[in-house]
């Protein structure tokens, strides 16, 4: 485990003493109480027994986008409500493939899978893959209220392997659905380069699982003895993390402020270097293991390609490919794909 240990100056800058001092303004404790009722409103709406109760069409236009407009659903909520995205961080980015299921308004069907192999489903289909979806939510939460005190990086550790059967359960919306409804037990950031960020602020080794990185946070949170949301903020605006537009929808936990990273990556066979190039895709193959963030390490990724496909080689270049497109890719960052050492 990490000592939650803060590089402090003389004057005691950033300590926990420090944070505490500054959330007890007028300013950050209206925030606070903002923060909580944002927070109560959106448990009445999709707290774990209200999801319980979800049945059949009302179940599907409740959780996920859908062809009523209905903006009053868990998904765009997570990714586009405007007060929730300022005070709790945003998620966007990607494709409302990344929810597991949606209406797709062009083919006018239900559909999960992803944007290279499209599923389209009946509604009969798409409710059972809803359900799916709200009994894993609702295992996963039922695991996390019953698990008991999370006091430590090994206690988070411990509850990552209770709920490491539940799929996606690294995936950003899904942490930000526990950050809501958890607030202690979860700091509200969801993306891998700010929870680094944090991590490298706070002088700890981040952990390999984004799951547990939030917990990481959240104990800091906790050692300043303020909620977690008043702690990124103040870290935030404390550290220069603020975004200096006048753009409203912008804030320290937003996912809108990203650093642009570029990659390269070897295309194996001819049909997918054509359709990298036809379609301006990044093409990894590899379909055979599944959905990339289902997998909590780089080493477990490996271990399933070899067994997969074959232990020919050590398949460490393939697992870190297949990682950084589970979990560090980002929308506007620069993808060169390369055929060859002469060809890009």
């Amino acid at each position: 485990m990490s000592n939650i240990q803060i590089t402090e100056n003389e004057s005691g800058k950033y300590s926990p003493e420090w944070f505490y001092t500054e959330s007890q303004t007028p300013e950050w404790i209206a925030f606070a109480h903002k923060a909580d009722e944002l927070r109560e409103n959106f448990i009445n709406l999709f707290g774990i027994e209200r999801l319980k109760s979800l049945s059949g069409r009302n179940l599907l236009t409740s959780l996920f986008y859908n062809d009523e407009g209905n903006k009053t659903n868990l998904c765009y909520m997570l990714e586009m409500d405007k007060d929730i995205r300022e005070l709790f961080g945003g998620i966007s980015g990607g494709s409302a493939y990344k929810f597991g299921l949606f209406y797709h308004k062009k083919n006018q069907s239900w559909t999960c899978g992803s944007p290279l192999r499209p599923i389209h489903l009946t509604e009969e289909e798409a409710i059972q893959k809803a359900e799916e979806i709200r009994n894993d939510l609702i295992e996963g939460a039922e695991i996390i209220s019953s698990f008991g005190p999370l006091n430590s990086e090994e206690d988070y550790e411990q509850l990552y392997k209770q709920l490491g059967h539940i799929s996606g359960i690294n995936m950003v919306w899904r942490m930000k659905y526990y950050q809501m409804l958890f607030p202690i037990l979860f700091a509200p950031f969801y993306g891998q380069d700010i929870q680094l960020d944090v991590l490298h602020f706070l002088n700890q080794t981040p952990s390999e699982i984004p799951f547990i990185r939030m917990g990481q946070i959240a104990l800091f949170s906790k050692k300043c003895n303020i909620p977690g949301i008043v702690f990124g903020h103040i870290w935030g605006r404390s550290t220069n993390h603020n975004n200096k537009s006048n753009d409203s929808e912008t804030n320290t936990l937003s996912d809108k402020k990203h650093k642009l990273h570029y990659w390269m990556y070897t295309v194996f066979d001819d049909t997918s270097w054509m359709e990298c190039q036809q379609k301006e895709i990044m093409v990894l193959g590899m379909d055979d293991i599944g959905d990339y963030s289902q997998y909590d390490s780089k080493e477990s990724l490996r271990q399933e390609l070899i067994s997969t496909y074959d232990n020919s080689t050590s398949r460490k270049n393939q697992a870190l490919m297949a990682w950084n497109f589970a979990n560090t890719v980002a929308v506007n960052d620069v993808i060169f794909a390369k055929r060859s050492n002469t060809l890009v």
